[in-house]
């Protein structure tokens, strides 16, 4: 099963990896959802960078088994 990543950060700041249950209100947003649907429906994908104003994601598939800091497709 692939799972993902979503990475995080606001302007210049340090990025940090979102956790699922933690973070809702940080990614919980149409583009980035839209940004999980392209990567689940495209396999040869493998991320996708978004800017929303002074925020970036970085959503990145991984093969590694799912942990906490992971969403499932």
């Amino acid at each position: 099963m692939r799972s993902y990543v979503i990475l995080y950060r606001r302007g210049t700041g340090r990025w940090g990896q979102v956790n699922p249950v933690v973070h809702l209100g940080l990614y919980d947003r149409e583009e980035v959802w839209k940004a999980v649907d392209y990567l689940r429906e495209n396999d040869a994908a493998e991320g996708v960078a978004l800017r929303l104003g002074d925020e970036a994601f970085n959503i990145c598939v991984t093969l590694e088994p799912k942990t906490p800091d992971t969403f499932e497709f």
